[in-house]
C-alpha cells in the first residue's frame, strides 16, 4: 500500500513546512504583506511546489508554471494553514550556473568544481541550497569510496536516502542509474574468477563449494528458472534474516550453519565463499599470485552482490519507472533483535523523487506483535510515526524509542532529522498490516547484511 502525500492545501495554497519553518514565517510576516517566491517543481496536475522567504508550499494554481519561475504572492492568513494569493509571475533566471556561483558566494563556500557539482545536485533535487545541507553532503561525498568515481547526482541520491557510504547498495543504486542489468557480465567475470582460482587454490578455501557455485552458473541467466531462484531468496530466509545474523556474529560456525540451513542459492553460497577468502586474505605471506587470484575473486563475487541488489531493488522494473522499493534495518530493541522494513515508491517518471519520499516500515518484536511504522520524508525532515496494534504500548515505545535510534544511528544512519513519535492509528486513517502479510505484494529485498 502505497501512503499518498498529503499537502494540506487550504484555498489556492498550503503549508508543506516542519512547525519550526512556519513559526519563523509567521514572526516576520503580517497579513497584507508581499512576499516573494521560486517555483521549484509541480507536484500534480495543476499543483506546484513553490519556496516563499524560505518556506515552501504548495500551489494550486490554474497558471501554467515551469521550475525556477519567480512569482509574488500576498499573505492572506497565517493561521494553521498559511494562505498565500498570487499576484504575479516571470520566467526565472536563464543562467543556472551563475546563480549557483552566487548562492555558495552567499554560504561563503569556494566556488569549486565539486561545490557547484553537489551544489546543482542538490537544486535538481529540489532540496533547499544551504551551508548545512551542502556541508552535509560534501562530508559524505568524501567518505564514499573515492576511486569509484561517481557523479554528484548519484552520491547525492544515496546521501538523501541515508545509505551508508561504504554501503554495496550504492553500486546497486548506480546500476539503476544507469539503467543497467549487469548480472549476465558479471556471473561470467565470476566465472573466469574460480576457474583461476580452482587452478591453485590455497588450502582453507573449500573446492566443494566453489563447485557448487560453478554448477549454479551454468544455468542461463535469462531462464526463468534462474531468476525465481534469485527472488525466491528473501522469501526463504524470511523477514528476520538480518537480525539472525546479528544475533550470531559472536559465532562464526553459528553464522555458517544458519547460512546452510537456508537452502542452497547462489547469494548464499557467495556468502560462504566471500567470508572464507577474505579471511584467507588477512593472513600474511601470501604468494603475489595467490594475493591476486583471491582479490579478483572478492571483487567478481562483490559486482555480483551489486548485480543482484539492483534486481531486487528494482524487481526488473527501474525505480524511475515507479517500482516499489523497501531497505531492511537490523536493530536492536534491549536484549531482542528485530528487522525493520522501509517501503517506498517513486511517484515520479523521470526520477526518484526524494523531494517528497513516502515510505512506510514494518517492524516484526516478540511482545508487541507487529508495529507498522508511516514515514515521510519532507526537505530531510522525517517524521516517523509508529502505530501499535495495542495503544497501551505507545508510552512504554515513546519511553524506550531511543533504543531504536540509537542502534541506526550506530548503522551510519543519519539520524538529525528524524522525528519519532507515536500516535493512533486513526490519526493517519490506515490499518494495521496483518502478521500474515509476508511477500504477497510486489516488493524487492535489499539485504544490508551482505
Amino acid at each position: 500500500m502505497n501512503i499518498q502525500p498529503q499537502f494540506g492545501i487550504v484555498k489556492q495554497y498550503g503549508s508543506r513546512a516542519s512547525d519550526q519553518s512556519l513559526e519563523d514565517f509567521r514572526a516576520t510576516l503580517k497579513v497584507g504583506d508581499l512576499v516573494s517566491g521560486r517555483v521549484l517543481r509541480q507536484v500534480a496536475e495543476n499543483r506546484f511546489l513553490v519556496t516563499f522567504d524560505g518556506l515552501n508550499l504548495v500551489v494550486e494554481t490554474n497558471i501554467e508554471l515551469s521550475p525556477q519561475d519567480n512569482v509574488q504572492g500576498r499573505i492572506l492568513s497565517l493561521d494553521d494553514q498559511v494562505t498565500v494569493r498570487l499576484t504575479s509571475h516571470g520566467a526565472g533566471a536563464t543562467n543556472r550556473s551563475q546563480s549557483i556561483a552566487e548562492l555558495l558566494g552567499n554560504l561563503n563556500f569556494p566556488v569549486d568544481a565539486q561545490a557547484k557539482a553537489f551544489a546543482k545536485a542538490l537544486v535538481a533535487y529540489n532540496m533547499p541550497l544551504n551551508a548545512e545541507s551542502l556541508e552535509s553532503l560534501l562530508n559524505y561525498a568524501s567518505a564514499v569510496d573515492i576511486e569509484s568515481s561517481l557523479p554528484p547526482n548519484l552520491i547525492t541520491a544515496a546521501w538523501l536516502l541515508k545509505l551508508p557510504p561504504q554501503s554495496h547498495l550504492i553500486s546497486a543504486l548506480q546500476l539503476i542509474f544507469e539503467q543497467r542489468r549487469d548480472l549476465v557480465g558479471g556471473l561470467q567475470h565470476l566465472k573466469n574468477s574460480l576457474d583461476l582460482l580452482l587452478e591453485n587454490l590455497p588450502k582453507g578455501i573449500d573446492p566443494l563449494l566453489i563447485n557448487q557455485i560453478l554448477e549454479f552458473l551454468t544455468l542461463d541467466p535469462d531462464d526463468a528458472n534462474f531468476a525465481d531462484q534469485i527472488s525466491e531468496f528473501a522469501s526463504r530466509l524470511g523477514l528476520g534474516y538480518e537480525a539472525k545474523l546479528l544475533a550470531l556474529l559472536d559465532s562464526r560456525e553459528s553464522i555458517q550453519g544458519f547460512l546452510k540451513s537456508t537452502g542452497r542459492n547462489l547469494k548464499v553460497l557467495l556468502l560462504q565463499l566471500n567470508l572464507q577468502v577474505k579471511d584467507f586474505l588477512s593472513a600474511n605471506g601470501l604468494r603475489n599470485a595467490v594475493h591476486r587470484n583471491l582479490s579478483q575473486t572478492v571483487e567478481a563475487i562483490e559486482r555480483v552482490f551489486a548485480s543482484i541488489d539492483s534486481h531486487e531493488l528494482a524487481m526488473n522494473r527501474d525505480v524511475l519507472n515507479g517500482g516499489q522499493f523497501y531497505l531492511q534495518i537490523p536493530l536492536y530493541y534491549g536484549d531482542e533483535y528485530l528487522t525493520a522494513e522501509v517501503l517506498g515508491r517513486s511517484d515520479s517518471s523521470d526520477k526518484i523523487d526524494l523531494e517528497n519520499l513516502q515510505l512506510q516500515m514494518v517492524i516484526e518484536t516478540e511482545n508487541l506483535g507487529t508495529l507498522k511504522v508511516n514515514l515521510q520524508v519532507l526537505h530531510r525532515d522525517m517524521i516517523c510515526a509508529i502505530l501499535t496494534e495495542n495503544l497501551s504500548y505507545n508510552s512504554f515505545i515513546e519511553r524506550e524509542k531511543g533504543s531504536l535510534l540509537s542502534r541506526m544511528k550506530a548503522l551510519n544512519y543519519n539520524l538529525e532529522d528524524v522525528r519519532l513519535q507515536v500516535v493512533d492509528k486513526s490519526e493517519i486513517g490506515i490499518d494495521m498490516i496483518p502478521i500474515t502479510v509476508a511477500l504477497q505484494s510486489d516488493l524487492v529485498r535489499v539485504d544490508v547484511s551482505a
